[in-house]
C-alpha cells in the first residue's frame, strides 16, 4: 500500500498527516480514474486518526479537469506562447497560462500507460501536488 506524508492538518499544526493510497480504478470507457484512499494522523509518532472522520471527498479524475503538464523532474513545463497580461493596477489576469496543461485523464493516464516511471512515484508526486494546491484541507 502506498504512503505519502503531505502537509500538516490546518487546525491542529503539530498533527501529521500521510495518505495512504488503498486503490485505484482506471476506466477508459468512461475515462475516469479513481483513487481511494485515507488520511492517517500522528503526533510525536501516536497514531492518532481515529480521533479523526475517516470520511474524505471522492477523488475522481476526469477530462473536466485540467492538469499542468510536468518534466521529468516534475516541474511545470512553460507554455511557450504566453504572453503575460495585466490590469491597470499591475495584477496578472492570465497567470494560469503561464504553463501548459491537458485534459487531466488523457495526462495522467498517458503518464501512467506510455512511461518508464513506476507508478508509486507518479501517485507520490500527484499527492504532493495536489497537497500544495489544498486538495486534502477539509
Amino acid at each position: 500500500m502506498l504512503q505519502q506524508k503531505i502537509s500538516n492538518n490546518t487546525q491542529f499544526k503539530e498533527v501529521e498527516r500521510t495518505i495512504q493510497i488503498a486503490g485505484i480504478a482506471l476506466n477508459f470507457d468512461a475515462q475516469l480514474l479513481d483513487i481511494y484512499y485515507r488520511i492517517n494522523y500522528f503526533k510525536n509518532s501516536t497514531d492518532l486518526s481515529q480521533m479523526f472522520s475517516r470520511q474524505v471527498p471522492e477523488w475522481h479524475i476526469d477530462n473536466n479537469q485540467r492538469i499542468l503538464v510536468r518534466d521529468e523532474n516534475f516541474n511545470p513545463i512553460p507554455n511557450p506562447e504566453y504572453k503575460e497580461q495585466k490590469d491597470q493596477e499591475g495584477n496578472i489576469l492570465n497567470d494560469t497560462e503561464k504553463f501548459l496543461t491537458e485534459p487531466a485523464f488523457d495526462y495522467v493516464s498517458n503518464i501512467m500507460l506510455n512511461t518508464p516511471a513506476k507508478l508509486s512515484d507518479i501517485l507520490r508526486n500527484y499527492i504532493i501536488e495536489q497537497d500544495n494546491d489544498g486538495r486534502f484541507n477539509f
